[in-house]
């Protein structure tokens, strides 16, 4: 099995996986920038949610984005966007892991974001 370094978390990795990791990230960012392009004439900021998960053959399936102007809740299987047309600003807010049952909801953040920085002050909005 051929190794190498991950080029965002910096582990060692088998060659296959951060192939896959890396084309799953494009499909999503491709899925994402679509849909705003779709959105080109709503002004105000809004949020994409897109459900994915993989489904019993081992593939991995994404919903078609839904836009709203609302927060959306936490849910399984999902990932959560934050686009600001004006600023041309297009962040990932969070992303909830599929939850087996009996277990809680544990959405995983961006910490590193405009949206989280301005909300703990860091920037100013």
């Amino acid at each position: 099995m051929k190794m190498a370094k991950c080029p965002t978390s910096g582990l060692v990795l088998p060659q296959d996986f951060i192939e896959n990791k890396i084309s799953l990230k494009h499909g999503i960012e491709i899925l994402v920038d679509k849909a705003i392009n779709d959105l080109k004439d709503v002004r105000e900021n809004y949020f994409l949610t897109i459900h994915a998960k993989f489904d019993d053959e081992g593939m991995f399936c994404m919903n078609v984005p839904k836009a709203t102007l609302k927060l959306p809740p936490f849910v399984s299987n999902s990932m959560v966007f934050w686009i600001c047309p004006i600023r041309g600003i297009k962040e990932l807010l969070w992303m909830v892991p599929p939850v087996k049952k009996g277990e809680k909801l544990a959405p995983e953040f961006n910490k590193e974001g405009v949206a989280y920085l301005q909300v703990k002050g860091a920037m100013a909005s």
